[in-house]
């Protein structure tokens, strides 16, 4: 009997652990969002969360984002993309939480509202500002991430759809012009796409060999080859140490009159430190 109580047990943990019931984002989470399947544009957290006129607020990151609608015309020839601080993500700014479960993505005057618990064929409405509504159209199971699931979508009236997950909240929600943006991983549950870092960069090992050109001009062009060998790695706390040996090629040349090329052994030490500021270990668009 015991063993039978300890089995009911570890299921129970293991359904509590996958299950999220339907909420969008869980607090310690990283979702990744892509726009073709393949590379993520844009990384949501819970920044902070706060209780709100007895309602909870889960207040998201902000990133950075490349302004599709600014015009380039007033800037310098070679400014072609031009990009905002701050941003809210796909899911606006913040989540609000409802009593009758059911939660609003939130910005400024904006809110679109979600009913994870509807059922097939109830209607809302999704966004009273453009006059939005909504339909569940379909609800069944299905495997997401390798993991059994229960998958709803919804249909609303200005064509876009959206797809949500009990397990994993938002799969898909419209983006920009009729593009959706597509949930490609969770991290904190290291599913799916999951954001490289610090030392997913210096992964490389004894052996590895690396070639580098550097190039520089004013009024005198100077070029310089490096190639090296990884002879030592070593790797203690926050710190990972190299030692290369390899060869250097400087190249200089005034005008194109003269050339001045010089070989010389190239021994250097190779010191990263992973700290919590490191870009490295920035999400996808944080500034």
């Amino acid at each position: 009997m015991k063993n039978l109580i300890i089995i009911i047990g570890l299921f129970l943990s293991y359904f509590v652990g996958i299950s999220q019931d339907w909420t969008p984002i869980q607090q310690g989470e990283v979702l990744n969002y892509s726009i073709n399947d393949t590379v993520p544009f844009t990384s949501i957290f819970v920044d902070s969360v706060a209780t709100v006129n007895s309602e909870k607020v889960y207040y998201l990151n902000k990133s950075i984002q490349e302004c599709l609608e600014c015009d380039t015309a007033n800037y310098p020839w070679w400014v072609y993309n031009i990009y905002l601080l701050n941003q809210p993500s796909i899911l606006l700014s913040k989540i609000v939480f409802k009593s009758d479960l059911s939660y609003n993505l939130v910005r400024d005057s904006l809110k679109y509202s979600i009913h994870p618990y509807a059922h097939v064929n109830d209607t809302w409405i999704f966004d009273s500002v453009n006059n939005v509504t909504a339909v569940l159209v379909k609800a069944k199971d299905s495997t997401v991430f390798n993991t059994n699931d229960s998958v709803k979508y919804i249909s609303l009236s200005n064509s876009e759809s959206i797809i949500i997950s009990k397990n994993f909240g938002i799969l898909s929600f419209p983006f920009i012009n009729g593009v959706n943006g597509i949930l490609l991983g969770v991290e904190g549950r290291d599913i799916g796409f999951v954001t490289p870092k610090f030392k997913d960069f210096y992964s490389f090992g004894v052996g590895d060999v690396f070639e580098y050109h550097r190039l520089s001009f004013s009024y005198l062009l100077f070029s310089e080859f490096v190639k090296y060998k990884i002879d030592k790695r070593e790797e203690y706390g926050n710190t990972i140490r190299f030692e290369v040996s390899g060869i250097k090629m400087s190249i200089d040349t005034d005008n194109g009159s003269s050339m001045d090329t010089t070989y010389s052994v190239y021994n250097d030490i190779l010191i990263y430190q992973n700290t919590t500021t490191n870009f490295l270990n920035k999400f996808i668009n944080e500034p």
